[in-house]
């Protein structure tokens, strides 16, 4: 990547880009919306993202990051809204996990309707994404800023370097605070509740939220 291809997110969010176009947040998610693929920052870790609305766009991060197409991508947003589209099915489980962790460090695999499939959501809190979605009107793919099957590196100068002449441009807001990658848990249309990758959110604090929530609605 050139120099001009990692952008520094403390001049985008304090506006100094806005008078020129090639580094403001509005240019920024025009690229975006035109099929761009781009690593930015969490709250968690350093994440290669790129729009779900853009044909191409999931099989271009699938190539960056050398990932099995079967091995399914996160979708990203700072509010539910911008799933609003997506047939989505949420149990009431899901919905208790959701109040007590979003937006936060949890990913729901939620079941579609009239489909045997399912799709992982996250509201992320990070001020690049509520920044970044004033211009944006789909959900973001997303997976971890590392090759598939290598550990992840937390410094932006090795990231940008091995994804060089992969990617678009990266947003970098330097060394990000210490933190596992979010916890998956899985949501059954029955309400059925499985972790599935341990991360920020502990297990315990994953049942005792349901465990509270339940008790609130009457059902324990």
């Amino acid at each position: 990547m050139t120099p001009t291809d990692q952008i520094a997110l403390k001049d985008l969010l304090a506006g100094h880009g806005e008078k020129s176009s090639s580094v403001s947040l509005r240019s920024i998610a025009g690229r975006i919306r035109a099929g761009a693929i781009f690593i930015y920052p969490t709250e968690t870790i350093y994440g290669i993202g790129g729009s779900q609305s853009v044909p191409g766009v999931k099989e271009r991060i699938f190539q960056a990051k050398q990932r099995a197409p079967d091995n399914e991508l996160i979708l990203i947003a700072p509010d539910r809204t911008f799933f609003s589209k997506i047939p989505l099915i949420v149990p009431p489980s899901a919905e208790i996990l959701a109040a007590a962790f979003w937006p936060g460090r949890l990913t729901l695999v939620l079941p579609l309707r009239n489909e045997a499939a399912s799709i992982a959501i996250r509201i992320v809190q990070h001020p690049f994404i509520e920044a970044i979605f004033r211009f944006l009107d789909a959900p973001l793919f997303s997976t971890s800023a590392n090759i598939s099957g290598e550990a992840y590196r937390d410094d932006p100068a090795a990231i940008s370097a091995l994804f060089a002449g992969r990617i678009d441009f990266m947003i970098d807001a330097g060394r990000l605070p210490e933190s596992p990658a979010s916890t998956v848990v899985k949501v059954g249309r029955d309400g059925a509740v499985e972790v599935l990758r341990k991360g920020a959110i502990g297990t315990d604090r994953i049942r005792e939220a349901l465990k509270a929530g339940s008790k609130k609605a009457g059902v324990l």
